[in-house]
């Protein structure tokens, strides 16, 4: 095999520099580049095939780490709106538990001044029972007092005196029931 050797920068085989232009004007002619094996041309083809596959695979990796990330903050805002419905609803159903709440107490209040009012009314009518029956027992105390100050009257020693005389005065011819009848004042002055 044959190793081709470089030549140095201002040397060219076939197109000899022409008088009056520049190094960088000069254009080599295709010829002028060393012939290229076929296997360093294919090792070449394949480390570039091979970079531009890496890179697609790198630009592959990059989109889908962005779609993982935007499919991570697309499962991170569903959950804040979990989240904040969660929240939502709990706060509904904290909000309907106070005015149930709030409705059982008034209920509460409304059974009590009820209560209260019941109350009232049984100690209004207890009182009145209880004036009632004093009242009765008033009356029914001074009918006593009645009773014994006639029984008292009865047993006066001056009474009896008077009704002595009269029982000696009574004729024989009366009844029973006359004789147990009180003697009336008329006939007592006789």
């Amino acid at each position: 095999p044959r190793i081709w050797c470089y030549a140095p920068d201002d040397y060219h085989r076939s197109t000899p520099p022409k008088p009056g232009t520049d190094k960088a004007e000069q254009h080599p002619h295709p010829l002028d580049e060393p012939p290229r094996i076929e296997e360093e041309i294919r090792r070449e083809d394949e480390r570039s095939e091979g970079e531009l596959e890496v890179q697609r695979e790198e630009e592959l990796d990059v989109r889908r780490e962005e779609e993982t990330r935007e499919e991570k903050l697309e499962v991170q805002r569903e959950e804040d709106l979990e989240v904040r419905r969660e929240e939502d609803r709990k706060e509904e159903e904290l909000e309907v538990q106070r005015e149930e709440e709030l409705d059982v107490r008034r209920e509460e209040e409304t059974r009590e001044e009820k209560l209260e009012v019941q109350r009232e009314e049984e100690l209004e009518v207890r009182k009145e029972e209880e004036r009632k029956e004093a009242e009765v027992w008033r009356v029914e105390e001074e009918k006593e007092k009645k009773k014994k100050r006639k029984k008292r009257f009865w047993r006066l020693p001056s009474f009896l005196k008077a009704a002595r005389k009269h029982l000696k005065r009574i004729c024989r011819g009366q009844t029973k029931e006359q004789l147990t009848e009180s003697p009336s004042p008329a006939s007592s002055t006789n």
